[in-house]
C-alpha cells in the first residue's frame, strides 16, 4: 500500500460541542476587535485547503483558497467568530480577517460553515457521512482541522484530524458513488463518520475520539465520473485515523450497476496521510449478482455473505393471481438494524428486480417498493445471517412431522441465551417484522 504525506489538509465538517464541567465565561465580556490571523500547519509546514501537484507525487501539497472561512474563539470560551481568507490568490499561507475579543490564546477550526457549538475545552463535531467528489482531491469541507495560537505565536498552529484513503478505478463506466465501510478485529463495524471530539487542552489536541456509531461513508459524484480503461482515476475519501482489520468498498455506476469489493487485509490510516489502495478494474465480471428468486418469490430472503443481490419485485411475496402483480416505480431501504446490512437499494425497471448490496454484516432490514407517487406498495424482509441448518422433527412414534430451521426468524445465532438468538418481533396479521430486543434483562 502506498502512502503520501499530506502537508496540510483542511476541509471538513466540524460541528463542535463539548462536555467540560467548567462554567462558561460570558461571550460578551469584552469588545470585539478587528484582528488579522495567519494560518500555519504543525511542524512549520503551511496549512492549505486544496491538494496541489499530481497524483503519485511523493508529497501532495495543499493550498488555501480565496474566501476560505474559519471559526475563531477564545480559549475556554464558547463565542464563535467568523474569519475569512483575504488573499486573492491560491496561497501557501492564509491571512484571515475578522473580529474577536482580545485573548492570550485563540482556538480555531476549519471549515466555519458547520456552525460548531463549543463548551469549555472539549470540541464535539460531526464527520460527514456524505462527501462529494473533487478531481484529484478530497471533497470540499470534508476534511476537518483545528488550530491554536498561544500568546505571541506568529501563526495559528493548525493540525489535521483525519487521513485519506484513495480508491483507484479503471474501466469504461461512469461512477455515481463509492461507499466505504470497515470492521475491527472482532468483525464489528467501526465508526468512520458521525460524532467525534477533540480536547483542546491537550498538547496533542489533534487526537480524535470517535463517539458515534455511523459506520458507512459515501462519496457522491454529482455529475458522474467517467473512468479511463488504462489510467486509474483516484477517488479520495476522508476517514478517521486508525487500524481497520478489514474494509469493503461498494461502487455504483450511473446506470445502476453495483460492485462490492472486500479486503480482509488490515489497513492503517494515519492522520494527515494519504493511503492509496491497489487499482480495481470494473470489467463485466465485477457486476455479477446473485438472484434470490430463481425458484420462486418470497416475502423474506436470506443472504449469508457479502455481495450484490436481486429478487423479482413484480410479485407480492409468494402471491399468485392478478392481485399479486406489482409494477414498482422505485425502491428504498425502510429500516435496517445496521447500515452495513443492506446498502445501495435500487429498482431496475428493465428486469423488474430490486437490487441491493450487503457487506456480510449480520442483521435484518426491510426494503420497500413504491409507486410513482411515492406510496409503498409492498415490502420484503432481508435476513443477513449464516445459512440456518434444517432439523427434521418427529412425533412420539418417530414419524417425521416437519422440517424447521435451527433459529427464529431474523435470528443471527442458534445458541440459546444469545441476544442474537431472539430474532424479530411479529404482530398478528402483519407480514413485516419489527426489530427485536437489544438486550436480555431476565429469564422466564
Amino acid at each position: 500500500m502506498k502512502r503520501q504525506n499530506i502537508i496540510a489538509v483542511i476541509l471538513a465538517s466540524l460541528a463542535l460541542v463539548g462536555g467540560c464541567t467548567q462554567v462558561e465565561k460570558p461571550i460578551d465580556s469584552a469588545p470585539l476587535v478587528e484582528t488579522i490571523l495567519n494560518a500555519q500547519m504543525e511542524n512549520g509546514s503551511e496549512t492549505k485547503t486544496l491538494l496541489d501537484g499530481e497524483v503519485g507525487d511523493a508529497m501532495r501539497y495543499i493550498k488555501w483558497l480565496p474566501n476560505d472561512s474559519i471559526g475563531v474563539t477564545r480559549y475556554g470560551y464558547s463565542d464563535i467568530n467568523h474569519f475569512i481568507n483575504i488573499c486573492e490568490d491560491t496561497t501557501d499561507i492564509a491571512i484571515f480577517k475578522g473580529y474577536v475579543q482580545n485573548s492570550d490564546t485563540y482556538i480555531s477550526f476549519f471549515p466555519y460553515s458547520m456552525g460548531p457549538v463549543i463548551n469549555g475545552y472539549t470540541y464535539k463535531f460531526t464527520l460527514p457521512a456524505v462527501q462529494y467528489y473533487q478531481e484529484n482531491s478530497f471533497g470540499k469541507e470534508a476534511y476537518p482541522m483545528v488550530g491554536k495560537k498561544v500568546n505571541s505565536d506568529k501563526y495559528i498552529m493548525f493540525q489535521n484530524l483525519c487521513g485519506v484513503i484513495v480508491i483507484n478505478l479503471t474501466g469504461s463506466e461512469t461512477i455515481h458513488s463509492i461507499t466505504f465501510s470497515a470492521k475491527d478485529a472482532d468483525g464489528n463495524p467501526v465508526a468512520v463518520c458521525g460524532e467525534a471530539s477533540v480536547d483542546m487542552s491537550l498538547a496533542n489536541y489533534s487526537a480524535i475520539n470517535m463517539t458515534g456509531s455511523e459506520n458507512v461513508v459515501t462519496l457522491i459524484c454529482n455529475d458522474g465520473v467517467t473512468l479511463n480503461p488504462t489510467t486509474p482515476t483516484p477517488f479520495h475519501i476522508v476517514i478517521p485515523p486508525g487500524t481497520y482489520s478489514s474494509f469493503a468498498v461498494t461502487i455504483v455506476t450511473t446506470d445502476g450497476k453495483i460492485m462490492v469489493k472486500e479486503s480482509t487485509k488490515y489497513i492503517e490510516i494515519k492522520r494527515s496521510v494519504v493511503t492509496t489502495t491497489g487499482t480495481l478494474s470494473l470489467d463485466a465480471t465485477a457486476y455479477e449478482e446473485v438472484d434470490l428468486s430463481p425458484d420462486g418469490t418470497a416475502n423474506s430472503y436470506i443472504v449469508s455473505e457479502a455481495g450484490v443481490y436481486s429478487f423479482d419485485a413484480s410479485v407480492k411475496g409468494n402471491g399468485m393471481g392478478d392481485n399479486a402483480y406489482l409494477s414498482p416505480a422505485s425502491a428504498e431501504l425502510l429500516w435496517a438494524e445496521n447500515l452495513l446490512v443492506v446498502t445501495n437499494v435500487i429498482y431496475d425497471e428493465a428486469s423488474r428486480k430490486i437490487k441491493f448490496t450487503t457487506t456480510g454484516y449480520e442483521g435484518n432490514a426491510v426494503i420497500a417498493a413504491k409507486d410513482a407517487d411515492g406510496n409503498i406498495i409492498w415490502s420484503w424482509h432481508i435476513w443477513s445471517t449464516d445459512t440456518p441448518e434444517e432439523h427434521t422433527y418427529s412425533d412420539i412414534n418417530s414419524n417425521p412431522t416437519g422440517i424447521l430451521m435451527d433459529r427464529n426468524l431474523g435470528a443471527t445465532s442458534a445458541t440459546p441465551g444469545d441476544i442474537g438468538a431472539l430474532g424479530l418481533l411479529y404482530q398478528w396479521g402483519r407480514k413485516d417484522p419489527f426489530m427485536g430486543s437489544s438486550s436480555i434483562s431476565s429469564d422466564t
